[in-house]
């Protein structure tokens, strides 16, 4: 059983019919965690230690890799995406998730406020950031905006930036009316394969 103390951290990493997705993003943002709370940036992860215990069937499977100072024993699970088809908006203020930790109390927390809605829109601070489990993405017809301070700065979302694809600004609830459709995307979910969702699913702030 993995020990928040001992592994206060996680990557969730796509595994697709053989293949790790965007592994030197996920190694970097090791790294950079490792320096922050360890002083140090050896990271004792590689593909090849990973693929020690990767399933030999084909298909999709998130692997989720705990780890501290030194890494938790992978764990693949099959994976499916959940169909998120309404938000609703929850308020906040100092929530800190820079960092990806394996505590996600405050968060959990927001996400049961979602009431009937299948996940939540958080504004914290006063600015639009994240869902429960992904980055969003709105358009207003011609182009796609992220917010510029999420609350986790995810690898899809770099890579789409650094591919030209979305763009960033900030984002505060009066700013949705300008907007006419989202994506949700994360580690596991690329561009291609998010669903555009009208941002009239984006319930009234509680």
């Amino acid at each position: 059983m993995t020990s928040l103390n001992e592994f206060p951290f996680f990557e969730s990493i796509k595994f697709n019919n053989g293949r790790f997705f965007h592994l030197n993003a996920h190694f970097k943002r090791m790294r950079e965690t490792l320096k922050h709370f360890y002083g140090h940036e050896r990271l004792m992860v590689s593909e090849e230690w990973l693929r020690q215990f990767s399933p030999a069937d084909a298909g999709l499977f998130k692997c989720r890799l705990s780890y501290g100072e030194f890494p938790d024993r992978p764990m693949f699970q099959a994976y499916e995406p959940k169909k998120i088809t309404s938000l609703k908006m929850v308020f906040t203020s100092g929530l800190d998730y820079r960092y990806k930790y394996n505590d996600r109390s405050r968060l959990q927390e927001l996400f049961n406020r979602r009431e009937d809605k299948d996940d939540v829109l958080i504004v914290n601070d006063g600015l639009v950031t994240d869902t429960h489990f992904c980055n969003i993405v709105f358009s207003d017809g011609k182009r796609w905006f992220t917010p510029e301070n999420p609350l986790l700065r995810g690898i899809q979302r770099g890579f789409l930036l650094h591919q030209g694809v979305i763009h960033t600004r900030n984002i505060v609830p009066a700013d949705l009316r300008e907007f006419k459709s989202f994506k949700l995307i994360n580690a596991m979910i690329d561009w291609e394969s998010a669903i555009e969702t009208g941002i009239d699913a984006i319930g009234r702030p509680e």
